[in-house]
């Protein structure tokens, strides 16, 4: 039966089994080693270890992998936030491998299993694992790292100074500056998009990026995304965490408006340098007559 299996497989073309680390030298062979991601895919223990490498090659951003025993393209891409770095830099396929094939037993409905590695524009190195099945956030919390340490922003209350903090340790780590352009809460769904000031691609381009959070439990704040065009960039620490907590506070015990109603918070670079922050609601009488208690200006301390 063994032998009608590989018969059959060799017939249909199928690629011999290679370890992850042949896989990775065969493919850099061929794209170079100047990468900025590199992906272990687990699908089970009766199917190969996927390896693939992305890198910009002639101009054009994509992953690659090998197909039938040949190195090739599996398409193309926007370029994300990062910075190109020698294959050397990340951490070896073998510890790649392992943190895959380790979450594929320890998660349920994890099947595939991707443990990726990534450049950030801070040039650290960010890994982390993805159950590929699960749509809404894929990332597996408590498993990622940056430059080796744990990555993970702590469930958000804008009343405290602590998470403040936490944003701006995160902003720092993957962004390698504290420079912010908004942060949107949205109160309905608890989560909340924290935008970078302006960054580069992969490709030396300037880029804006966001990651994500929520009130309700740790976020991992990864794969970084791009984002459209934003506005001047703030730095939580310019203003103080325990001033921003405060104004929040105030905000949401306010005697003067229908707190109940309020939807979502904005932040944003201000004029004169100032934190702007602005409410919405759903109290079209607040919106119309008490628009004063709805938005703000902080000042540098």
């Amino acid at each position: 039966m063994a032998a009608a299996v590989t018969v059959a497989a060799s017939l249909a073309g199928c690629t011999p089994t290679k370890s992850p680390k042949d896989q990775l030298a065969e493919i850099t062979a061929v794209t170079g080693n100047q990468i900025f991601a590199m992906d272990v895919t687990v699908a089970g223990a009766t199917k190969r270890d996927n390896v693939s490498v992305s890198t910009t090659r002639d101009g054009t951003t994509g992953s690659y992998a090998l197909n039938d025993g040949k190195v090739a393209s599996q398409g193309s891409f926007d370029p994300p936030v990062g910075v190109l770095m020698d294959v050397s830099a990340f951490p070896s396929i073998d510890t790649l491998t392992e943190l895959a094939k380790t979450t594929h037993k320890e998660e349920d409905n994890c099947a595939p299993t991707t443990a990726r590695a990534a450049t950030t524009p801070s040039g650290a190195i960010a890994t982390w694992v993805e159950c590929n099945n699960r749509q809404d956030h894929p990332a597996v919390d408590g498993k990622a790292t940056i430059n080796g340490e744990p990555l993970l922003i702590p469930a958000l209350d804008l009343t405290t100074a602590q998470s403040y903090t936490a944003i701006d340790q995160a902003v720092t780590q993957l962004f390698g500056t504290p420079n912010i352009s908004d942060i949107l809460y949205d109160v309905e769904s608890r989560r909340i998009v924290i935008s970078s000031g302006e960054t580069i691609n992969t490709q030396g381009e300037p880029c804006h990026a966001s990651i994500g959070a929520t009130t309700t439990q740790p976020t991992t704040p990864l794969p970084l995304t791009c984002s459209g065009m934003a506005g001047p960039p703030f730095a939580i620490n310019d203003y103080g965490p325990d001033t921003i907590a405060n104004t929040i506070t105030s905000l949401l015990t306010s005697p003067h408006i229908d707190v109940a109603a309020i939807s979502g918070i904005t932040f944003t670079g201000g004029d004169n340098g100032t934190l702007h922050w602005e409410a919405n609601s759903h109290n079209l009488a607040d919106r119309k007559d008490k628009k004063q208690y709805l938005e703000g200006n902080i000042p540098k301390r």
